[in-house]
């Protein structure tokens, strides 16, 4: 019975945001404070929306011989990042204008400011060691004041690739081979979060579950909508990476593990500051799997030696970028967030939070899909009443973990909207959670409700490209 609740809800649910789009239903303009761009409607009529039929073939023979053979997680991680590439590249051509449908994000948004940059052929080392004179001799730029030098580096480093032949010292032609390049590049690195992510889910699921996670992220619509831009090709990678050396380290206890897991998040950090939740998440879970399967006169100090071991390579990494970059992250993320908080004239009441809050939640449920919101709600009573109980496991607690990342998010992120973007690297840890509720809830009939799940977020995924879409 609860299952069927639990599905009628999924189905209900489903079915009524999809008529708010097709009917274009101004539900959301009665909110107050209302302007988010990724809740407006557009209408974008999908002159190839056949391609949906094969892609959907393709998709269940795919699956279907992973599922069947799930001991080879190699071939079957190489299959699932073909897949994922495929969907993406599939919903840009529906729109009938070939690769202009992912490129144009490049060049004509915001964040083109980046591929700009990059285009004039700056001096890696000039950016790398003066990124903050930089900064200060160019007041026109916005996006590039709120990064660490890393975000612009990589877009730097992608136009080097893409003049590699036939080289063009003409911005123009450097910006135009750079969108090309990227363009079908950046769609297939968007899935390389799927291998750390098979081995970080292997420390909650089964072996033969912990490929669920990753084809489920291949049926997001944030994942495959939000194209060309380094939330969703880069910095994925970067957290689950960051986490499952931190697990690892601690599975072993393995005090190089805990120094490079610190070394290796001030390197992502280099890239994003939206990546700084790595830091308590880290230090969270990484105290829950010692206090789950350390013996109970080790878990103190267990937990120093992570806490030694991961401080000392964070202070390595950042005396190491001091000396040869000349960078400072504590200077340079109050220098951005100084900015940002004057370019986004961000007010600090406690109205404006929980505002903003509850409607970056709303965005956030839209854009995961809500088949997925409400698997991974669902789970959350029991896990809740068993930690209120004491019972205590790893799978509780870090969901635990995970919905406290979620409240300080909510409340320190100082983000109106756009958080269907800027939260997907949380996606694959909520994936997480919902296999685990799938196997909990239909056992032998797991297979049969991911297909299930997967159906719905397909539609969902086909729904919004027509009528909102990322711009």
């Amino acid at each position: 019975m609860k299952n069927r609740i639990l599905l009628g809800t999924i189905v209900s649910a489903s079915i009524l945001y999809w008529l708010i789009l097709l009917l274009k239903i101004d539900i959301f303009q009665f909110i107050p404070g209302y302007f988010w761009h990724f809740m407006n409607y557009s209408d974008k009529p999908l002159i190839y929306m056949g391609l949906l039929i094969p892609m959907a073939i393709i998709s269940y023979f795919v699956i279907s011989s992973i599922l069947n053979r799930p001991e080879y997680h190699k071939r079957n991680l190489l299959l699932l990042i073909i897949l994922g590439y495929m969907i993406q590249m599939g919903f840009g051509l529906m729109e009938g204008r070939g690769i202009d449908s992912i490129r144009e994000r490049m060049v004509t948004t915001g964040h083109s400011e980046f591929a700009k940059i990059a285009a004039t052929e700056p001096e890696l080392k000039d950016v790398t060691l003066y990124y903050e004179v930089i900064l200060q001799q160019n007041d026109g730029l916005k996006f590039v004041q709120t990064k660490p030098p890393g975000h612009l580096l990589f877009y730097m480093m992608t136009e080097k690739l893409s003049n590699m032949i036939l080289p063009s010292t003409d911005p123009a032609i450097r910006l135009q081979r750079l969108s090309n390049f990227a363009s079908y590049l950046y769609p297939l690195l968007a899935y390389l979060v799927i291998i750390p992510l098979y081995y970080f889910g292997r420390m909650f699921l089964k072996s033969d579950r912990a490929i669920l996670p990753c084809i489920m992220y291949l049926f997001i619509p944030s994942v495959t909508l939000v194209t060309l831009h380094l939330d969703q090709v880069l910095y994925p990678l970067l957290f689950v990476s960051g986490l499952l050396l931190i697990l690892s380290g601690c599975k072993r206890n393995n005090i190089p593990l805990y120094v490079l897991s610190g070394a290796f998040i001030y390197f992502a950090l280099y890239f994003s500051f939206s990546l700084l939740l790595v830091l308590p998440m880290g230090l969270l879970i990484a105290a829950a799997y010692i206090n789950c399967y350390s013996e109970p006169d080790q878990k103190l100090k267990s937990f120093g030696r992570f806490l030694v071991g991961f401080v000392t390579g964070w202070i390595l990494a950042q005396l190491l970028f001091w000396i040869l970059l000349d960078y400072n992250i504590f200077i340079r993320y109050q220098n951005a967030m100084t900015f940002h908080q004057a370019w986004k004239n961000w007010d600090n009441s406690l109205s404006n939070i929980a505002l903003y809050g509850i409607l970056n939640y709303i965005e956030f449920i839209c854009w995961i899909g809500l088949p997925v919101a409400i698997l991974f709600l669902a789970g959350g009573r029991q896990k809740i009443l068993e930690i209120v109980k004491g019972q205590f496991n790893i799978q509780n607690l870090f969901y635990a973990i995970v919905i406290l990342i979620f409240i300080l998010l909510g409340v320190f992120g100082k983000t109106k909207s756009e958080v269907g973007r800027l939260w997907i690297f949380m996606m694959p840890l909520v994936l997480i959670f919902v296999a685990s509720e799938l196997e909990i809830r239909f056992k032998e009939k797991t297979k049969s409700a991911l297909w299930f799940i997967l159906t719905f977020q397909l539609i969902s995924i086909l729904f919004i490209k027509r009528f909102q879409d990322f711009w």
